[in-house]
């Protein structure tokens, strides 16, 4: 007891998750997104010099940027945060 020096217990951080259900569904959301293929596309026209936004880009473009604000609110309400 007093000749071997205990080993202590790791100690949790003060900043845990405040909500493990939130963070799992985003990462659901992201996993079910198309948002890295609509933005490779996008990138791929962008550098053969052929970026031409039409109606589907556009709704592509869109879909993408409400997949990431959804996924950007969910991510913060896990982490216990404000905007």
């Amino acid at each position: 007891m007093f000749g071997e020096e205990a080993k202590r217990r790791k100690r949790r951080p003060k900043d845990t998750v405040a909500d493990k259900k939130a963070i799992a569904e985003a990462l659901a959301l992201l996993g079910q997104s198309r948002i890295a293929n609509n933005l490779n596309q996008i990138a791929y026209r962008a550098n053969i010099g052929a970026l031409e936004i039409n109606a589907e880009e556009r709704e592509q473009i869109e879909e993408a940027y409400a997949h990431i604000i959804a996924i950007r609110a969910l991510l913060v309400a896990a982490l216990g945060k404000s905007k």
